[in-house]
């Protein structure tokens, strides 16, 4: 049978298991699937913070899904989600993928990402002295402000309660990148080498729509394509719809991958 297989990657404040429903959307489709957790991210919901998880970098996250993409005998596709899809890029930047998909990717280093509606959600965390040094976990009105504005009370309230902790140091090289010495959010889209699609989301509050064009015209001319979601937020992995905007990602990446024999 024919496979490719598609790597997964979650974002901040998440998990593995949010790609549930898109493992087995892509699994119907003929796709070998991988849901890797993020550095410190293999634990349980409810679990305490893993020692060193607030000094866990954007880097470690990306060699963890470069030591996986280099043990597989072809290059994967990645589909990604707010964190994850600027990590999707970090890693294209370090080796070969077939194609990268990024829903709401968080954005790289030299955007200007300050806009009211993240000073809502990240406002508070970044005002805790050291945040950066510390993991970070958010309040329930927060993410409903920011992530899970477009589900009912009831979907948002489940969201939450599956929520873990997240690195305070990758969210300041996020969001600070111009203070971080270290760059760890550059993407050099010169080394990429592979196709990419950019989704935004209208409704998005956590990364609007326009941080995502902006990413996407960094890429050169042809090498990066940009949708934006009408009546979509940032929650576009359990948002009403959720099926459609999957089977655009699996149209999309068989117009560019031809499938390996495994």
């Amino acid at each position: 049978m024919n496979k490719s297989t598609v790597i997964f990657i979650h974002g901040m404040w998440d998990g593995p298991g949010v790609w549930g429903d898109y493992k087995k959307h892509f699994e119907a489709n003929g796709f070998k699937t991988l849901a890797p957790a993020l550095k410190h991210h293999d634990v349980k919901i409810g679990d305490p913070p893993p020692e060193g998880l607030g000094t866990t970098s954007l880097t470690d996250y990306a060699d963890g899904i470069v030591d996986l993409v280099n043990s597989l005998d072809h290059p994967p596709i990645i589909v990604a989600h707010s964190l994850g899809g600027l990590v999707a890029q970090l890693v294209a930047a370090r080796c070969k993928l077939a194609c990268v998909v990024a829903l709401c990717p968080a954005p790289p280093a030299g955007i200007f990402a300050l806009r009211f509606s993240t000073l809502k959600i990240f406002g508070r965390i970044s005002l805790t002295w050291a945040y950066w040094r510390k993991p970070t976990f958010p309040t329930y009105k927060e993410m409903r402000y920011g992530v899970f504005n477009r589900i009912s009370e009831a979907d948002a309230q489940k969201g939450f309660q599956n929520c873990l902790w997240g690195s305070g140091l990758a969210l300041f090289e996020i969001g600070n990148w111009a203070f971080d010495k270290t760059k760890a959010s550059r993407v050099d889209v010169d080394k990429i080498s592979c196709p990419v699609l950019i989704f935004g989301a209208q409704y998005d509050h956590i990364v609007p729509a326009s941080l995502c064009r902006a990413a996407a015209k960094r890429y050169p001319p042809g090498a990066c394509e940009y949708v934006e979601l009408p009546d979509h937020a940032h929650w576009v992995l359990g948002e009403d719809g959720w099926e459609k905007i999957a089977d655009r990602c699996i149209d999309w990446i068989k117009s560019k991958v031809e499938k390996p024999t495994v």
